[in-house]
């Protein structure tokens, strides 16, 4: 569910908040934790298990002392991070007309 992002020696750094194609990305620069696919079996939705597990993925980061960052690609979701103390920081809105928040959760 997680990564723990630093550069790389095996190719150019990112200059900070863009992709590699040089759109403009809210990424923050410096060492954090991207967390990524967290999606809950239709059949297990509203039993608290995605949260369970992103609670205790938090625990982990913050026993490390990292910073998080994630993209919430379903509005709904954008509370419950809210409350696991990530602020948003910025809307992407994709060609399809979707819109991706991106959030993040300072170390602590």
């Amino acid at each position: 569910m997680s990564s723990w992002r630093r550069p790389s020696a095996r190719r150019p750094p990112r200059q900070p908040g863009r992709s590699r194609r040089g759109s403009r990305r809210p990424i923050p620069a410096g060492s954090f934790f991207h967390l990524t696919i967290l999606a809950t079996h239709a059949g297990h939705r509203g039993k608290g298990l995605g949260m369970a597990l992103l609670a205790e993925t938090l625990t982990r980061i913050d026993a490390l002392g990292a910073a998080a960052y994630l993209e919430s690609t379903n509005p709904v979701n954008n509370e419950r991070y809210r409350n696991a103390g990530f602020e948003p920081r910025a809307e992407i809105t994709m060609p399809s007309g979707r819109v991706v928040t991106t959030m993040w959760r300072p170390a602590r």
